[in-house]
């Protein structure tokens, strides 16, 4: 496992975590009501294709370091 793809891991695992937090934020700052908005649905896909890419670096690193 090269540099860069522990370098790429590290940051989509990263980005993750902050849009969870941001998420969170939101949610406690609107309530329930985020899941009415329209966008929901883009911002559900985009974490959702994060979190992929991410636990795909991440099993990557696991199947390097004979996990």
């Amino acid at each position: 496992m090269n540099k860069n793809l522990y370098a790429f891991g590290a940051f989509f695992l990263g980005l993750s975590v902050a849009c969870g937090l941001l998420q969170s934020i939101i949610t406690f700052e609107l309530g329930t009501g985020i899941y009415t908005l329209d966008s929901i649905v883009v911002w559900v896909i985009g974490v959702s294709v994060i979190s992929v890419v991410g636990s795909v670096f991440l099993l990557k690193y696991f199947h390097y370091r004979k996990y």
